[in-house]
């Protein structure tokens, strides 16, 4: 019942290479992380190589096929930890560590200290090596769930960021003939990117936020002013007032001509 515990050891081990070896691997039923204590190496896994040196850490999935072999000027020296059981998957999750970021590096004191508790761990020879391990295992996931949260918040602040350049933007060119592409450009994103960011935080496309606004300042003109349906629709940035009534009226049910007539009834 080797998966009847959250987290299960399957392997532990330790290497310092030579600068010739390159490892052959054989793939496994359970997850492997090999921590770099010193040198510099490679490793292949999804068609990516990544270089790494004290301080990294690189990650196999169960049943994934990877390559790693050091540098030949700077061999590597690494420790590494088989591993399975029934919240694996979750801490793993929660670290951010999987087939498409299967790297991780720091220069933090706090994370290479653990380093150095690993190999301090697979030269203890008391009974209680596997207890130090466990311990190890879980500040690793615990600094690498912390590091991943941060970044996670970092990008939420730099999208939300970006948002807001592009809504200033809208506001202060709604009147202009403007695009997606536009507003991407002011703010420094591709178009694609602006409205997967749009869509995700503000629920509606970049577009659709576009129109919102150049509505809203329709219908304030039309309570404001006596302007004159195609002025109302320049002012609003369309070139056509076609277009603009075809809007309006997708937008508040009644096209514009209509829309007026019936306020004006309610203030009789």
């Amino acid at each position: 019942m080797k998966n009847s515990l959250d987290f299960v050891i399957q392997e532990f081990g330790y290497e310092k290479c030579i600068s010739t070896k390159r490892f052959v691997y054989s793939t496994k039923d359970y997850y492997l992380i090999h921590f770099v204590l010193s040198g510099e190496g490679y490793f292949e896994i999804n068609q990516r190589k990544y270089c790494l040196e004290r301080g990294g850490l690189f990650f196999i999935p169960p049943n994934s096929n990877a390559n790693y072999y050091p540098n030949s000027q700077d061999p590597w020296e690494y420790i590494w930890v088989g591993f399975n059981g029934l919240r694996a998957e979750e801490f793993l999750r929660d670290s951010g560590l999987s087939l498409e970021h299967p790297v991780f590096k720091s220069n933090e004191p706090v994370f290479l200290r653990n380093l150095s508790d690993l190999f301090q761990c697979y030269n203890d020879t008391t009974i209680y090596r596997d207890l130090f391990l466990f311990s190890i295992m879980f500040k690793f996931f615990y600094l690498l769930s912390l590091s991943n949260n941060r970044l996670s918040n970092e990008k939420a602040s730099s999208k939300i960021a970006i948002i807001n350049r592009a809504k200033d933007f809208i506001s202060n060119n709604y009147e202009h003939d403007i695009s997606v592409k536009d507003i991407a450009n002011d703010v420094a994103v591709t178009p694609e990117y602006l409205s997967a960011i749009f869509k995700s935080v503000e629920g509606i496309s970049t577009i659709t936020y576009l129109k919102k606004v150049r509505m809203s300042v329709a219908i304030s003109l039309m309570h404001g002013t006596n302007l004159k349906i195609k002025d109302i629709s320049a002012k609003c940035g369309y070139q056509s007032s076609l277009y603009f009534s075809n809007d309006f009226k997708k937008y508040y049910g009644v096209n514009p001509t209509e829309y007026i007539k019936n306020e004006r009834r309610k203030n009789q």
